[in-house]
């Protein structure tokens, strides 16, 4: 009885999310025969979609069961004549079980614990209602170790965006790149480095994230006397850091932050210079500063490459927020570093 109570007042909260999200939620009666929880109201007599509300007591829902309900909720979709389907779980769910609802009902909507914690995040109340939940269905059973080990698929904003705005997708949400560009806006030139440094690295592996991977910062070189910032390993089939793999040597990438006031000079070229060997994969550096480099380190830059084979990218700190906001859109992010790498090749001087 505890676990249909559990159900019961579960969806009761989501009917009231959904609703604060200007949806015309509706419920069947008491006496309906409908095996759908809710029903969203659309144009004429069908409704637009109808809603199930699944809890488990686990903190990743197996895959026999929600594939279960998937299809059952699918059936009464067509029984309703409804567009859409909104399966709701209290749970994550794990990609491979996601990608295969999605692939045999691509009908359905999911809503899991995940993307109801972006719905809520605005709202206090409603927040505190849903991790309440999270915690009574938490305290039935411990998660094994099994299931620590599946990561919860990320939110497919896309098909959500694809309802036409159907759902009020908090702006931090569907373009964290705003939020991520407004810090780096938020930090003045000279000081303070740490602040810079990190606003930096939060907006590069949001950039690169199909792109670069096995972060880490603050890095010392074999001998302990030098330090860089962060460096990242390409796992990318985009054809700029394919060519950076093959054409350049570098499987490693390393990042230096310059928070500057003025432009960078030739010193911190060749700072950055010393930890590139082409022997350790790693002959490419970035240095991200807020105005870029003057005449004698883009030549320190040209010469480097020249004599050594070692590459090095100057980015501003516009450079990285017209980035962000390309990721946001959905555009080619690379595309700025494709621009910059083949102006200073075809500038290069034997």
């Amino acid at each position: 009885m505890a676990e249909t109570r559990l159900n019961l007042e579960f969806a009761d909260l989501v009917i009231e999310i959904l609703r604060k999200q200007g949806l015309g939620i509706r419920t069947p009666p008491d006496t309906s025969k409908s095996r759908a929880d809710f029903f969203v109201d659309g144009k004429g007599n069908s409704p637009f979609a109808v809603g199930e509300v699944k809890i488990y007591r686990t903190v990743i829902v197996p895959a026999a069961p929600i594939l279960r309900a998937a299809k059952i909720l699918d059936t009464v979709r067509a029984e309703e004549k409804a567009e859409r389907g909104f399966l709701v779980v209290g749970n994550a769910i794990a990609e491979p079980v996601h990608e295969r609802i999605k692939s045999e009902h691509p009908a359905l909507l999911f809503l899991d614990i995940k993307f109801l914690n972006y719905l809520v995040q605005d709202d206090p109340e409603l927040a505190a209602k849903l991790d309440s939940f999270v915690q009574t269905k938490s305290a039935f059973s411990e998660p094994s170790s099994q299931e620590k080990e599946i990561a919860p698929v990320e939110i497919d904003l896309k098909n959500i965006q694809g309802l036409g705005g159907l759902l009020k997708i908090p702006t931090a949400v569907l373009n964290p790149g705003v939020k991520l560009a407004q810090n780096l806006s938020e930090i003045s030139p000279g000081k303070p480095w740490r602040e810079f440094e990190n606003a930096c690295l939060e907006a590069l592996k949001y950039i690169f994230q199909d792109d670069l991977v096995s972060w880490s910062s603050q890095n010392s070189t074999e001998t302990g006397m030098s330090r860089f910032d962060a460096i990242a390993r390409v796992s990318s089939r985009h054809d700029f850091w394919n060519s950076i793999v093959t054409e350049f040597g570098s499987r490693y990438i390393i990042f230096e932050f310059k928070n500057h006031a003025d432009k960078i000079k030739q010193g911190e070229v060749y700072t950055t210079e010393k930890y590139l060997y082409r022997t350790a994969l790693r002959s490419m550096a970035v240095i991200i500063s807020p105005f870029g480099p003057d005449p004698n380190a883009l030549t320190a830059c040209r010469r480097a490459l020249r004599e050594h084979g070692k590459l090095i990218i100057n980015l501003t700190v516009s450079d990285l927020k017209s980035m962000l906001t390309a990721k946001d859109n959905g555009d080619d992010q690379n595309a700025i570093l494709v621009d910059l790498l083949d102006d200073f090749l075809m500038k290069l001087e034997a």
